[in-house]
């Protein structure tokens, strides 16, 4: 039973209202309809049949039309940034930097479950310090991907379990510095190995 969809949170919404304002729930379900953007609440029973994710029902619903800004909303920002500082507290001991802090986050796609009121979200973020610059350089910065976890109740929240961040893949500074060092070597190598061939072919080629 989808009983998180959008369409049923407006239900419950419309049910509230009624009680509040003392009115019958019919009353309520068209005035909130067209306060929704609807004509009537048949027109909107109606989409909701065809189109469950239709904007208008996630609007009135969750507060969003898509999930690319959720994460910015207070007070999801601040939760993020201790989700990430408590999974890479390990890490960061490594780095010799301090006050990190999340920068360029990006959402690549997002999937609701109407059965759960859960979000899942994939995203895209880095991580970065201020570098020590009495220390060793070990890196500042992290390049992050992972999944998120929000779940609707009254309101968005991270869910309450270790599958609130889950980080698919992390590199470092150091990490990309690395690669791309290996990449002008491999470069070197195929320069050099041309110039061999080159030389095999015809002993009198400069």
């Amino acid at each position: 039973m989808n009983q998180y969809s959008y369409f049923n949170l407006i239900k419950r919404e419309a049910k509230a209202y009624g009680k509040s304002h003392n009115i019958s729930l019919a009353v309520a379900q068209e005035h909130i309809a067209r306060e929704a953007g609807f004509a009537h609440y048949h027109e909107m029973l109606v989409v909701s049949k065809s189109k469950s994710d239709d904007p208008r029902l996630m609007l009135r619903a969750v507060g969003l039309t898509n999930f690319n800004e959720i994460l910015f909303e207070d007070p999801l920002w601040g939760d993020l940034d201790f989700l990430v500082e408590d999974a890479m507290s390990g890490a960061i001991a490594d780095t010799n930097a301090t006050g990190f802090t999340v920068e360029n986050l990006k959402v690549y796609s997002a999937e609701y479950d109407q059965s759960t009121g859960i979000a899942t979200i994939d995203v895209y973020f880095e991580y970065q310090g201020e570098q020590d610059p009495d220390r060793v350089w070990h890196g500042a910065a992290f390049y992050i991907h992972g999944q998120v976890r929000l779940i609707f109740r009254d309101g968005w929240s991270f869910v309450e379990d270790e599958d609130a961040l889950v980080m698919t893949d992390a590199k470092t500074d150091q990490d990309l510095d690395h690669e791309a060092g290996l990449d002008d070597l491999y470069e070197e190598h195929l320069a050099s190995q041309k110039n061999s061939d080159k030389t095999d072919s015809d002993p009198f080629a400069f």
